[in-house]
């Protein structure tokens, strides 16, 4: 297979993960997939700030900021300062963000569970797409994901 191929089937297959994903959010009725994945984020059982959200998911911080405004407006989230930061806060799940997260993401974690047990080691196919990743990023593929 030449270089070509290979990201040709590569961009193939991405399209296709997240078309799968797509269609979870329109059978779920959630608003997008970024909502998705920020609830996916809010949902670890760990606090985070907008910007760690959109540094480590990709999302644009001006869309982060955005759906974590609609989900404060619906009671889902809350901030929380952080010691020694003067502008960023935690996002934080309320018991009833909780509660709609889960309503989200249970049937979705039960399923990706279920895939994760016929994955051929896991690990390895992950650490493939991180290096695959700095690999595009190192060679200046698209700019610098931290810029």
């Amino acid at each position: 297979m030449d270089s070509k191929l290979f990201f040709h089937q590569l961009g193939v297959t991405l399209y296709s993960i997240d078309g799968v994903y797509t269609n979870y959010i329109k059978e779920n009725n959630i608003k997008s997939s970024n909502e998705l994945w920020i609830l996916y984020a809010l949902n670890d059982g760990h606090n985070h700030s907008q910007k760690e959200i959109s540094d480590s998911w990709d999302i644009p911080r001006t869309t982060v900021n955005t759906i974590i405004k609609n989900l404060a407006k619906a009671g889902y989230v809350e901030f929380k300062k952080i010691e020694g930061e003067r502008r960023e806060m935690e996002v934080v799940l309320t018991e009833t963000g909780k509660n709609y997260a889960n309503s989200k993401l249970d049937d979705l974690y039960k399923k990706e569970a279920k895939i994760y047990q016929k994955i051929k080691n896991p690990e390895e196919l992950l650490n493939s797409l991180k290096d695959l990743l700095d690999l595009l990023i190192l060679n200046n593929l698209g700019g610098n994901k931290n810029e």
